[in-house]
């Protein structure tokens, strides 16, 4: 009898251990929980302050060919406020976002693609609204079934401009997303690899082949891209000339470009001075092979810039800060053999999303890495905590004031943590 209720005991204990593990696979099968996500969101085109708003919403269930993220950062810029006012050539989605990531919102993406609606403009669905934010980088929570090359923990960055990324939680396909190699690396890093450090690597790579000792020449060099510029020539054994605009703190620039490696800092003024100019150029080394020019303000300091360019140098136009055109003289396009081209760091990546290939994860690898051994850094930035701690309006508030702050000259570059 003792032998028999041993043989039961064990039997019930058994029964248990079984019943307990179907019970902890069930629950670790079962669809994650949905996530409530805050945004920073507009359905109309025009000044920030008058057409963001924040809301919360639960993302759409997980479905087998989507997954969650969580948003760790994202930077704010100029790019992004252009966006919202309706002023920068990329396409928006108005989509409900309690739809994102299902097949119905996949049935509606040729409805809602457009640049927005104009300030006043009537919206006749006020369910449909664009999540402010080009650039950012999120952590993936969840995946579903049938995805195969995102994986949980790991890190991405959208593939196209106008994902919005100004936001806590998102549902996405996995094919709009990138993973990257996060070992080492910030989320502040991370979140702004896709811009300013790409532009830069591009202009540098793509339109000149660049020997060790030859010139680069380039205005805004103060700019975040012009940073990079500066640090990516000096990995690479090449010279910059970096022209800045002439202000109260130029000698703390200058110094500051000097230090990540600048080899001549010049304010603006003296490109406007014969004699200055004069000056300044007999100071470099004999004939300085001054090939390429990179230009992000336009106007009169464009075409001064081309005074220090060699003959058949070219000119790569990726900005307009000074909102005037370039006016170009005959002699640079005649005698000078000059080659003026533009642009535009979302083009490229269309392009090579439409080629196939490798070529943006190289780069990518390349750039995270030199990140990693402090042969680049970022511009000094600010981060913005922002997320769920706040009401909608404290949020909102939030938001403003930090955008009217960075429309300031001489702020430092904001990027949203989010928490």
């Amino acid at each position: 009898m003792q032998h028999i209720a041993c043989n039961f005991t064990r039997s019930l204990s058994q029964n248990a251990l079984l019943i307990s593990a179907l019970r902890i696979r069930s629950l670790s099968t079962a669809a994650p929980i949905s996530p409530i996500s805050r945004a920073i969101v507009f359905s109309t085109n025009g000044p920030p302050s008058s057409v963001l708003k924040v809301v919360s919403y639960k993302l759409a269930p997980l479905t087998p060919k989507t997954v969650y993220l969580k948003f760790l950062a994202a930077p704010i810029n100029p790019s992004d406020i252009n966006t919202i006012e309706g002023t920068y050539p990329i396409e928006v989605k108005l989509r409900n976002l309690e739809k994102e990531g299902t097949e119905e919102e996949q049935e509606d993406n040729a409805k809602y693609v457009g640049k927005g609606r104009k300030t006043g403009e009537e919206n006749d669905n006020e369910d449909l609204v664009a999540v402010c934010g080009n650039e950012g980088v999120a952590e993936v929570i969840a995946v579903g079934s049938e995805v195969k090359n995102i994986k949980k923990g790991q890190w991405v960055i959208m593939r196209r401009s106008g994902f919005g990324t100004w936001r806590t939680y998102a549902a996405a396909f996995a094919n709009e997303l990138m993973s990257i190699d996060h070992t080492s690396i910030s989320p502040t890093v991370a979140s702004t690899i896709s811009v300013n450090p790409c532009t830069a690597y591009r202009m540098l790579k793509d339109f000149v082949k660049l020997r060790e000792g030859d010139y680069i020449v380039q205005n805004g060099a103060n700019s975040a891209v012009g940073q990079m510029v500066v640090q990516l020539a000096k990995s690479w054994g090449v010279m910059s000339i970096n022209i800045v605009r002439d202000r109260q703190n130029y000698t703390e620039i200058a110094q500051h470009l000097r230090s990540i490696g600048a080899t001549h800092v010049i304010p603006n003024s003296i490109l406007t001075c014969p004699s200055s100019l004069s000056t300044f150029v007999s100071s470099l080394p004999p004939s300085p092979n001054a090939v390429l020019g990179l230009n992000c303000t336009s106007g009169p300091i464009a075409t001064q810039m081309c005074k220090l360019l060699s003959p058949s140098a070219t000119v790569v136009t990726y900005g307009a800060m000074s909102k005037q055109p370039i006016r170009l003289a005959a002699s640079q396009l005649i005698f000078k053999d000059f080659r003026f081209v533009g642009f535009w760091m979302t083009r490229w990546y269309k392009d090579m999303e439409a080629k196939g290939g490798n070529d943006r994860k190289d780069m990518l690898d390349e750039l995270l890495d030199m990140f990693r051994k402090g042969e680049i850094t970022l511009p000094e930035y600010e981060e913005i905590k922002w997320g769920q701690e706040e009401s909608e309006e404290e949020a909102l508030k939030k938001v403003n004031d930090i955008l009217t702050k960075g429309t300031k000259m001489n702020v430092k570059k904001q990027i949203f943590t989010m928490v």
